[in-house]
């Protein structure tokens, strides 16, 4: 894989099993926030192809395809990436903007930043594949945006919500997260969990 100006965020895709012949092959998904050194965005797709035998376990690693992202970048830069069974959502803190990536055709979608525009702080997921994008730093700017796992909109909002998964921890302050109060005082107003209505996914701001 590679070479790249710097690798911002990776993500493996659904594993497919074939158990007659050995052979199990998933996608990775690599997002090169640096692009020869600049501000340029792209996305790497590789499939990982594994042969399972009963001695042994043989990877190989193919490029599949490459997107250019109409994102900015930069060696300083924070890529969030979030993906789930329909597609991959990114962004990074250098501007308002949001890519949907429809994973079937690598087609893309453009989701502009509030009014006025605020950098992507946050990308969220759980495990149903909700998705919530945050923008902004502080209580006062921070705005969301809430996808349901068709990757279309569900709900948005002001406030620095985001979502908890079972697998992947979320910081809540430092720049480049999730940031629940200008001046933290302490955990428990800090973090504060609403349960949603039915079987929709908790909330955390």
């Amino acid at each position: 894989m590679g070479p790249f100006g710097k690798i911002g965020a990776v993500i493996a895709g659904a594993e497919s099993d074939d158990y007659a012949s050995g052979i199990a092959t998933q996608n990775i998904y690599v997002v090169d926030e640096a692009v020869n050194g600049g501000t340029g965005v792209m996305l790497f797709v590789y499939q990982k192809k594994d042969v399972v035998t009963s001695s042994s376990d043989s990877t190989t690693t193919t490029p599949i395809n490459a997107v250019s992202l109409s994102l900015t970048g930069g060696v300083g830069a924070h890529t969030y990436m979030v993906g789930n069974d329909n597609c991959l959502v990114v962004a990074t803190d250098q501007g308002p903007h949001t890519l949907i990536i429809r994973k079937s055709d690598l087609s893309i979608r453009l989701i502009g930043g509030d009014s006025p525009p605020e950098a992507m702080s946050s990308i969220t997921t759980d495990r149903n594949g909700f998705v919530v994008m945050t923008s902004g730093y502080s209580p006062s700017t921070s705005g969301f945006l809430t996808l349901m796992p068709s990757c279309y909109g569900d709900g948005d909002g002001g406030g620095g919500e985001f979502m908890i998964n079972a697998t992947n921890g979320v910081s809540t302050g430092g720049v480049g997260n999730i940031v629940s109060s200008a001046i933290p005082s302490s955990l428990a107003t800090r973090v504060q969990i609403h349960p949603k209505l039915q079987a929709t996914p908790q909330a955390i701001h």
